[in-house]
């Protein structure tokens, strides 16, 4: 099934109860905004970022095997590299999750 259009969502939001629609507004609120996420995420790169040395060593590895000129040894050492940058990768978004959350809906109290 392709994916809604615009106006096929908006339509269906008009549809709905005032008191889900009024919730849906509320949740839509409170996400945050593009800009707080990305600053929360260039504060904490740096603390779930592989080291310049293992970056270099899988791009090397993985050009490497992309050629088709990869020892045993190397897979595994790029799959080690893989495994762990994409550690590192959930960790920041559980991080970023954590950090930017959702927003206080408008009118809401602390």
């Amino acid at each position: 099934m392709p994916p809604a259009t615009l106006e096929q969502i908006l339509d269906a939001v008009r549809h709905l109860p005032e008191s889900q629609r009024a919730k849906l507004l509320q949740e839509i609120g409170a996400l945050p905004y593009a800009e707080e996420a990305l600053v929360a995420a260039q504060r904490l790169r740096g603390k779930y970022r592989m080291s310049k040395q293992k970056r270099e060593r899988m791009a090397k590895l993985l050009a490497k095997g992309n050629a088709g000129m990869q020892t045993p040894a190397e897979k595994a050492a790029a799959d080690e590299l893989v495994a762990e940058f994409e550690q590192k990768t959930l960790e920041l978004a559980r991080a970023l999750t954590r950090t930017v959350g959702k927003r206080r809906p408008t009118g809401s109290t602390p």
